[in-house]
């Protein structure tokens, strides 16, 4: 999509203040979803501020957007005013124009955020009014944060998040937003002398640790809807950047120094991830990643591991009734598996689930890892070891853990019996998995005895689901359609008797394939005269051609 016209500055910053004051935050959020999904599509500009677009919903939606008179804007959905196929269509006009989409997100915080300032600085000026020099305090303030930045090189990690603390103490505290990020990133920015590589990549590995902190506190402690949105739209992107600092970190196996910087860095994400809400697990994503990309890479043996275990006891003693101890298991189970104490390790994960449950990405790392490093032989151990913590978990997770199945089975043949039994004893939540398993590996009576030992209808499934198995083993689809029959007959009305001649009229159709058209008409001729007596079944007989 090509736009012919360029907005300029100032109709940004309308933008943003328009879709605050138009949009509320629900319709914010789903229209960034919808923007995320690429539902938008034929994004047109025919004139200046003035923007057409399809969006795909529940149907194809048009939308018109006058950027100069909101009011103006239109949508052909039921919704009436702005709607989530607006705010989408809003998005993918601001990423055209290569605006921060975010932005727009976050624009009631945004406004919020500026209204907040310009109230400071009026209050500032009426207090300074008449004075006709610069407060002397905040002069001698921002001289000392200067004075002291100058060490930033020297500093400890500890002093140098002292240090942010006092550079973002003049930024409102009531608000955390994507647009706090940014000018907390900036003014701590402006004041950081030129680094060395190596430590200028820790340094600003902790500068986004902080506002991670900060951005977390505040959450927790707001209950407001839009607030705690725009909140999370802020902590995902310092997440997103913490991660880049990670997995960019290859410096780390070139010049291992900074270890000082290194190991207190680690400190305080080990603090924070003890500490942290057992409703979030921010830090202890950070605390995982530290050592996946950081550690893992560059040792060769388990004393790194082993100490960290020591320094997590002691961490979560001085912890003492701010432990969350969900993440105190979780992160033993991690230095545990590291260390190949996998029986350890499983111990520490179920004991953590009946904390809360364990998400699925923490434990389908276990496999990954194993995957990546070809340990087929310990890979299936921990396949048969975690169901219990699959139990609660949607079926999209369970397909990604049976993936790992068929990755063991291609090396181990022999492990394929230890994935049925697996799978039979995740059962019900495994079941419609452990269906379509059956009908990978054609196991086809296996299939037919687990639908008969549910009591499943045959008309519950397509033709085309059964034909497989009328093609391959059709003989195993007798017993199905018998039972079900029998079942119908059962309830005893017109309609059971209906749907018992429909399913008689498929099993006529697989004995004449099978060549026994001598059992059909002895069973045939057996279940006339069983229910002679039921009028209404012998006429449903006679009508489906069955009975003369």
């Amino acid at each position: 999509m090509t736009l012919t016209y360029t907005m300029d500055d100032e109709q940004w910053n309308m933008l943003i203040q328009d879709v605050a004051d138009s949009f509320d935050e629900v319709t914010i959020s789903r229209g960034f979803q919808y923007y995320k999904q690429g539902r938008v599509q034929e994004l047109t500009m025919p004139a200046p501020q003035y923007v057409e677009a399809i969006v795909h919903g529940n149907e194809e939606y048009d939308v018109e957007m006058d950027l100069n008179f909101f009011s103006a804007s239109q949508c052909n959905c039921p919704v009436e005013g702005t709607c989530k196929h607006m705010m989408a269509a809003i998005l993918e006009y601001a990423f055209e124009q290569a605006r921060p989409v975010n932005m727009l997100v976050n624009a009631k915080s945004i406004t919020t955020f500026k209204l907040t300032n310009q109230r400071s600085a009026h209050v500032l000026n009426f207090r300074t009014a008449g004075q006709g020099q610069v407060d002397r305090k905040k002069a001698e303030r921002a001289s000392r944060i200067k004075e002291q930045a100058a060490h930033i090189p020297s500093m400890s990690v500890l002093e140098w998040h002292e240090l942010f603390e006092l550079c973002i103490e003049q930024l409102p505290q009531d608000i955390r937003s994507f647009l706090y990020v940014e000018q907390a990133l900036n003014i701590i920015l402006e004041l950081k002398p030129k680094l060395q590589s190596d430590i200028e990549h820790i340094y600003m590995l902790n500068v986004h640790l902080f506002l991670l902190y900060k951005l977390i506190n505040k959450r927790l402690h707001h209950s407001d809807y839009y607030y705690n949105h725009s909140g999370d739209s802020a902590i995902a992107d310092v997440m997103e950047s913490i991660e880049a600092y990670y997995s960019n970190g290859n410096f780390l196996s070139v010049k291992p120094d900074h270890q000082d910087h290194l190991q207190l860095t680690l400190a305080y994400i080990r603090e924070k991830m003890l500490r942290e809400s057992s409703d979030t697990h921010y830090f202890l994503d950070v605390y995982y990643s530290f050592w996946h990309y950081w550690v893992c890479p560059y040792v060769e043996d388990t004393r790194p591991y082993s100490d960290e275990l020591l320094k997590l006891e002691q961490a979560a003693g001085a912890a003492g009734l701010a432990l969350s101890t969900f993440h105190y298991l979780m992160a033993q189970a991690r230095m545990n598996f590291f260390m190949i104490e996998d029986e350890e390790a499983w111990r520490l994960l179920m004991d953590a689930k009946t904390h809360k449950a364990v998400p699925s990405n923490m434990s389908l790392y276990y496999l990954y890892y194993l995957t990546h490093q070809q340990q087929w032989n310990r890979l299936l151990n921990w396949l048969t070891a975690l169901p219990p913590l699959y139990r609660s978990y949607r079926r999209d997770y369970l397909s990604k853990y049976m993936e790992f199945w068929e990755l063991v089975i291609n090396q181990l043949p022999e492990a394929e019996n230890s994935m049925w039994d697996t799978l039979i004893n995740m059962l019900p939540y495994s079941s419609t998995i452990y269906e379509e398993k059956l009908l990978q590996h054609s196991k086809w009576k296996q299939w037919m005895d687990y639908h008969l030992s549910t009591g499943t209808d045959p008309s519950e499934f397509r033709v085309s689901e059964l034909q497989p198995m009328d093609k391959f083993a059709p003989e195993v689809l007798l017993p199905f359609y018998h039972q079900a029959v029998e079942r119908y007959v059962m309830i005893k009305n017109r309609d059971g008797y209906k749907a018992a001649v429909k399913l008689l009229k498929r099993l006529a159709k697989l004995y004449r394939r099978l060549k026994r058209v001598d059992r059909w008409e002895q069973f045939l001729a057996a279940f006339v005269g069983r229910y002679s007596r039921l009028r209404a079944l012998q006429e449903e007989l006679k009508k489906g051609k069955l009975l003369q």
